[in-house]
């Protein structure tokens, strides 16, 4: 389809989302789409063609000049063939989009794949009425680095800008409540993220792959991080978790290898499977709050845990699985230890606070104790249980 056709569909396009549609103009945009489109037609055998609908409408869309011209002689008194056209030109109009994107006033919601793969526009305005974004709307489009969004988003959907890597910020509205998985997965030069004050999650996979993402500042709502939401951003760092945190899932930081220091918020609840995977923590505190914790949450070296004071138990299997742990803090106060809390750990050297009342099976299993500090009332206890130390390789520092 040429140029000049193209503006012509694009001109017609604007023409009828107008308030007041003018005729006079319109007609007069059709005949010189006809006079483009209708070298060799003969009108009589137009007049007399029962050629079904469907298929004008088909041949249309490839660019077929005689069914472009059918149908918009068919469009001037029939509404679905007006229909028809107008997406015609719509379609028209998003494969010859170029530079900037202005999407018209009045549109509430963007389909799921609408724009997808429009590879040459760089800038994307929002219309003040939009409320919602579908499911991979405009992923894929490689060029895209700025965008507008209204004040009247409430939701974006999964995949929504997904592999716009040339995406260098966004500031997302405070109207907006829902962001979905793998909203802004893999774009690659996405330095900053403003989110909005009032979100209370990030799903899965949202800013994953994001490798050029260097900070960013939770809102005071939010509750839950998601897995993988920010796995493999590898320049993340001096995050800070706000105390209503209560759950990040699986993977959600792996890879993130700038993240040397970590403090958990003092309300977390539960941290998934292999949450800090390869982001080389060394120290961690953990919150008295936390009630779960899955395998190797910490990473694989991590040495040093630190228990908040005013920790009382610590769950099983906590701290399981930490070859390179090499130092705990126990904090007077503690009155339980799980089952297999410190299984297969580097730990070297414990200190027992005198409070403690219980130590479930196994919870020092295959560590490398070596030496102990408790008083005789704590040592008893150790003796009457089933914790799995080798007491043929412990030294014993006994205090009062």
């Amino acid at each position: 389809m040429n140029n000049e056709l193209a503006k012509i569909f694009s001109e017609l396009a604007a023409a009828y989302k107008k308030p007041s549609v003018d005729n006079d103009a319109i007609a007069e945009l059709f005949a010189r789409a006809a006079e483009l489109c209708g070298t060799g037609v003969n009108l009589s055998d137009i007049e007399s063609d029962r050629e079904p609908f469907q298929k004008i409408i088909f041949d249309a869309s490839n660019g077929n000049a005689n069914a472009i011209f059918k149908l918009k002689k068919l469009a001037k008194e029939n509404f679905q063939a007006k229909a028809a056209l107008e997406k015609l030109y719509y379609d028209e109009q998003k494969k010859n989009a170029v530079g900037t994107l202005i999407l018209h006033d009045g549109l509430k919601y963007i389909e799921d794949n609408e724009f997808q793969n429009l590879k040459n526009i760089t800038k994307l305005v929002l219309p003040e009425s939009l409320i919602g974004i579908g499911e991979k709307s405009f992923s894929g489009c490689i060029s895209l680095e700025e965008i507008y969004f209204p004040k009247t988003l409430t939701s974006l959907g999964e995949g929504a800008f997904k592999g716009c890597n040339r995406l260098k910020k966004i500031n997302l509205p405070n109207s907006l409540s829902h962001i979905g998985a793998n909203a802004f997965r893999d774009c690659a030069d996405l330095k900053a993220v403003q989110l909005p004050a009032g979100l209370t999650e990030i799903g899965e996979g949202v800013f994953r792959g994001c490798i050029s993402l260097t900070k960013i500042d939770f809102p005071a709502a939010l509750t839950l991080i998601g897995a993988n939401a920010f796995e493999g951003c590898v320049n993340l760092q001096g995050i800070i978790f706000p105390e209503g945190l209560k759950s990040i899932g699986s993977n959600a930081f792996e890879n993130c290898t700038k993240m040397r220091e970590v403090a958990l918020p003092a309300g977390l609840n539960s941290i998934g499977s292999q949450t800090f995977k390869s982001c080389g923590l060394k120290t961690i505190t953990i919150p008295l709050s936390l009630a779960s914790s899955g395998s190797c949450a910490f990473g694989n070296d991590l040495e040093e845990v630190i228990f908040a004071k005013g920790t009382t138990s610590i769950g099983n299997g906590v701290l399981a699985n930490y070859p390179r742990l090499k130092k705990i803090i126990l904090p007077e106060g503690l009155t339980s230890i799980g089952s297999n809390t410190f299984y297969k750990s580097g730990l070297e050297k414990v200190t027992f606070p005198k409070s403690l009342k219980f130590i479930g099976a196994d919870a020092f299993k295959y560590s490398n104790v070596e030496y102990v500090t408790c008083s005789e009332i704590t040592k008893k206890l150790l003796d009457d249980s089933d914790i799995g130390l080798d007491y043929d390789k412990i030294t014993w520092n006994i205090i009062d």
